[in-house]
């Protein structure tokens, strides 16, 4: 059915949108729907529309009477372009005035903020570029920068909402680890400002903002960021990146190289993914005077609590995964299974397990062990919690279990083979 021709929102047939249709007064990236190019348009249409008028990046307020109708129409439209679409709410009315059009009540003229129709992922409740004040909707000033809880990201206007649906998800920050999410522009870090503009700085300038935006930051920096394709600029983000571990005088975790990180749903933290889109170990970078830190990037694409004894260079080839040929490991056929699991299912898991078994000094074998056996499995109910996370059920979670189970069988035998060296020792 074609609507009726209504005031000058209206018209049935296309016009081209005057100054009064981009803003009172103009607002960057701010673009007022004041008329359809045609009573009745498709998505492709009203998306051309908008896009010759308002270019690609900006968001869209609706001025136009009976918006409501529309609203299947706008979901369309902001998740093509991606962007925000601010719609008047049921019963209010738009008056102009000489900074913009306000909302307000039809029965008592008071102000009402606008509704937001968002992208897919995109949260209602999540940050947006404007900022909503009493029926208005308003430009934010400096440097654009989104919170929530301990994270903290800086975004230019091109990479707003896909970093805003990132960190609206509730992940994981373990204690001593500063979440920060960075927008890359070429080989350096874009400072976006909500004029739309941005400053392009280098790691030693990235980390001065750091240190002026974060009020408590913790000794290690788990920075989330998409590596550019080019190499020279991948070359020149790699030497930036040992500028700003640096510059903040603390560790620095960042994506497998080539890559960027994802966030399945349910995921208590971001993933490190390689090149070919698959998880890859988080890339570590020392501050001018290295040091060991508390967490270690695993095969999984996951930031996990490093062990006792663990190795420190994520990016080091693993040992070959071969039982200590000093424990009588092999001679049992179920133990052989135990540790066959452990290479098959976990072999970044079972290289370190070498490693820590090899270190047991006999002589305090028992305190060792418990010592041992405690840190194990609080790092697999840590992979454990992490499965129940993500909803992956049967697979995962069993994965977990029959690797508790073979280490829980790996680890009776080091023990047994220790008390019968002390025993041996003490006769």
């Amino acid at each position: 059915m074609r609507l009726p021709r209504m005031k000058a929102g209206l018209p049935g047939t296309k016009r081209r949108a005057t100054a009064k249709d981009r803003g009172h007064p103009r607002q960057p990236l701010l673009w007022d729907l004041t008329s359809l190019p045609s009573p009745e348009p498709e998505a492709a249409e009203l998306i051309a529309w908008i896009g010759e008028h308002a270019g690609t990046e900006a968001d869209i307020r609706v001025c136009l009477p009976d918006a409501q109708r529309l609203v299947p129409l706008l979901t369309q439209v902001a998740e093509i372009r991606r962007c925000d679409i601010y719609l008047a709410r049921p019963g209010t009315e738009l008056r102009d005035t000489s900074q913009g059009p306000i909302s307000v009540r039809v029965s008592s003229g008071m102000p009402v903020d606008w509704s937001l129709i968002r992208p897919a992922g995109v949260p209602d409740d999540a940050a947006s570029w404007f900022e909503c004040v009493a029926g208005r909707v308003k430009s934010r000033t400096g440097i654009a920068v989104v919170r929530k809880q301990e994270c903290v990201a800086f975004v230019t206007r091109s990479s707003f909402l896909d970093t805003v649906a990132l960190v609206a998800q509730t992940f994981d920050t373990p204690a001593g680890m500063t979440p920060v999410v960075a927008t890359i522009v070429g080989g350096q870090f874009g400072l976006g400002d909500y004029d739309g503009t941005v400053n392009c700085v280098d790691g030693a300038g990235f980390g001065r903002a750091l240190l002026e935006t974060i009020d408590e930051m913790a000794p290690e920096v788990r920075l989330s960021l998409a590596w550019p394709a080019d190499p020279a600029s991948s070359d020149s983000l790699d030497r930036e990146l040992s500028r700003l571990a640096s510059a903040l005088d603390r560790v620095v975790w960042a994506p497998a190289r080539h890559g960027g990180v994802t966030a399945p749903a349910g995921a208590l933290q971001p993933l490190s993914r390689g090149l070919d889109g698959h998880p890859a170990p988080w890339r570590k970078y020392d501050p001018a005077t290295p040091r060991e830190s508390n967490f270690l990037g695993d095969r999984n694409g996951l930031l996990v609590p490093a062990l006792s004894g663990s190795p420190q260079q994520p990016d080091a080839p693993e040992p070959a995964a071969q039982p200590p040929s000093s424990q009588p490991v092999a001679a049992s056929d179920e133990v052989a299974h135990a540790w066959e699991l452990l290479r098959l299912d976990h072999p970044d898991l079972m290289a370190r397990a070498v490693g820590a078994f090899r270190s047991i000094d006999l002589e305090s074998a028992p305190e060792r062990l418990r010592q041992l056996t405690s840190a194990w499995f609080a790092y697999l109910r840590y992979y454990e919690d992490l499965a129940a996370a993500a909803e992956r059920k049967a697979e995962e979670i069993g994965q977990v279990m029959r690797l508790r189970c073979a280490l829980g069988r790996v680890l009776d035998v080091v023990s047994d083979a220790s008390r019968r060296t002390l025993v041996g020792a003490r006769h």
